[in-house]
């Protein structure tokens, strides 16, 4: 399996994530550049980037560079209760974790990446953030399955 890192997203990773968010979803639902500069500003322990590691050779002497390349990255505001209202806005002494976005680049799909991921961030949600009790999220009935797969209930 390709090697995966993950880490917090930093703000100078931002335009490469947000070219990622508006190829992955409609205009309609995709984020906007402004909400995930606030998601990263405000809520940084819950925006989780994915890499891979990218070697290459340079110069006469072929050293070896590894790049963490970012492919992938989960985004979520804490709030009081599941509304729109509420999950458009971060209110960090709620209880749930909306999560906004999961998106793996095109290109990396139908890989595990996007399980791996999840796999990794409700993890490190539940080691770092004692006061969340529950994460939530809106999921088109096509990737339902996949949520579900991954531990998550369907409520309605």
């Amino acid at each position: 399996a390709m090697a995966l890192s993950f880490r917090p997203a930093s703000p100078s990773d931002l335009p490469l994530l947000y070219s990622i968010e508006i190829a992955s979803y409609p205009d309609d639902e995709a984020a906007t550049l402004e909400k995930i500069i606030y998601r990263q500003k405000h809520c940084p322990d819950f925006f989780r980037v994915a890499c891979i590691n990218s070697e290459s050779s340079i110069g006469d002497d072929q050293t070896t560079l590894t790049e963490e390349i970012p492919i992938g990255f989960i985004t979520s505001t804490v709030c009081q209760e599941f509304t729109d209202e509420s999950m458009s806005n971060h209110d960090p002494s709620g209880s749930l974790l909306a999560i906004h976005s999961v998106v793996i680049k095109e290109g990396f799909r139908r890989r595990g990446f996007a399980t791996r991921m999840l796999e990794d961030y409700v993890k490190f949600v539940s080691r770092t953030s004692p006061n969340i009790s529950e994460l939530v999220l809106i999921a088109k009935q096509n990737l339902l399955k996949f949520y579900t797969n991954c531990g998550f209930h369907v409520l309605g």
